[in-house]
């Protein structure tokens, strides 16, 4: 269970946080404590004070429990100019995707009423704040009245859009844009963690040297993950790449039974498959075909050959079209080749009829649909956004899936 920390200031000490991958503390500007003293039972009891680094902890956007923006249905509250006495506040709801039925409230005015309490006297609208004591980032407020919902039975709280995820290392002290890049997603920074507490469990356990062998390796991949950044440009995609491909390594290291190698390929992919595994929520195969996403909706099924193992997953949603709605089936595929090339399609049909299609401009038909209508990735820089392609040279696997998913000219967006 999540430790919940209610903070505030009136002492100089900060909170350290765990730094997971170098084994040190560090203080965190944005969150302070009380002396050790007043504290009982996980929860520090401060004095109403606040100082100005700490009002960034209120500032920002929030969103409603159960608001879901890729079906454009949300709450939203917004809160800004935060200040020693208050901060400014207005909200946005919408209860039909992609209707005109937005609804926005003026901006009005809180008041603090101590470090995590405020209201606005005026509408009697009450305000609670709640910070993770492990992550300051994961953090959700109370608002109570509600000035609008998009639903009649709103979730309890409004939880933080961060843009900080907790990685294996602090990212407080992330300096470079790579690092930087891996603690604003949310999917790189898991990998991040995960391979973190991987590694640090290996070189507890291993004795003769070979915790050195460990250690050069690391500083070897770290090398090979920095270079997916040049300046200040970063290629996200070769960082989850790179992900994988450590996990699988240091996985292999921990468990003989996942096979020979170093890198993420078809051997290791069954082995997860011979196990039970739910590849679609296994976060190494989640950053094998990053930025592309297979739902985890729908029966997902394999086939494997000389070449490689090809998972794929399809399922149909409905979706709102505005005045109407419309059905879509989604499919997804991920090839992994026995020498570790990695290739990754999604493919979006419309199960409507043409007749219907064509009383709506395509953008809005894929807006509605959530994402384009075919995009395919391939670390052998095969990168491609329409069909056809070219084939010839694609594993025969990938070659009889996109077969069976053409991405025919009345799906192309403009």
């Amino acid at each position: 269970m999540a430790l919940w920390l209610f903070v505030a200031l009136l002492s100089s000490h900060g909170l350290a946080e765990a730094n997971e991958n170098r084994g040190i503390g560090s203080s965190d500007p944005g969150i302070a404590t009380a002396p050790a003293a007043a504290t009982k039972a996980g929860v520090v009891q401060v004095p109403a004070v606040l100082r100005p680094r700490e009002y960034g902890m209120w500032s920002g956007e929030w969103l409603l429990s159960g608001s879901d923006t890729a079906e454009n249905v949300y709450t939203i509250l917004r809160i800004s100019d935060v200040h020693p006495g208050g901060f400014s506040y207005k909200t946005e709801c919408r209860d039909v995707p992609y209707g005109p039925n937005a609804t926005w409230s003026g901006e009005e005015r809180a008041e603090f009423l101590g470090p995590l309490d405020a209201s606005n006297a005026g509408t009697r609208t009450r305000f609670r704040l709640r910070v993770n004591a492990h992550d300051r980032h994961d953090r959700y407020l109370r608002m109570t009245p509600l000035q609008c919902s998009h639903t009649d039975a709103p979730g309890e709280a409004f939880v933080f859009r961060r843009s900080v995820f907790r990685a294996g290392f602090d990212c407080a002290r992330a300096a470079t844009p790579v690092e930087r890049a891996v603690c604003g997603n949310e999917l790189l920074a898991r990998g991040d963690l995960e391979m973190g507490a991987l590694y640090r469990s290996l070189l507890a356990a291993l004795r003769d040297g070979r915790a050195e062998q460990l250690r050069a390796g690391q500083r070897a991949w770290l090398r090979e993950r920095n270079a997916c950044g040049t300046g200040d440009a970063v290629d996200v995609v070769c960082i989850a790449r790179q992900y994988a491909g450590r996990l699988a390594a240091l996985s292999r290291l921990a468990d003989p039974a996942l096979g020979q190698g170093t890198r993420f390929d078809a051997a290791y992919v069954t082995a997860l498959l011979s196990r039970g595994a739910e590849l679609r929520e296994e976060t190494i195969v989640r950053l094998a075909m990053f930025p592309l996403v297979m739902k985890t909706a729908g029966a997902m099924s394999w086939r494997a050959d000389a070449d490689g193992i090809l998972l794929e997953q399809t399922s149909t949603r409905e979706r709102v079209l505005f005045p109407g709605s419309i059905e879509f089936r989604y499919s997804g595929m991920l090839f992994v080749g026995a020498d570790g090339a990695i290739m990754a399609a999604e493919h979006t049909e419309s199960l409507a009829p043409p007749e219907l299609l064509k009383q709506h401009h395509p953008n809005r038909v894929w807006t509605a649909a959530g994402r384009a209508p075919f995009r395919m990735l391939s670390s052998t820089g095969i990168e491609l956004s329409v069909a056809p392609i070219t084939r010839e040279h694609l594993p025969h696997l990938v070659r009889s899936w996109l077969n069976r998913h053409p991405a025919s000219e009345t799906i192309r967006t403009p």
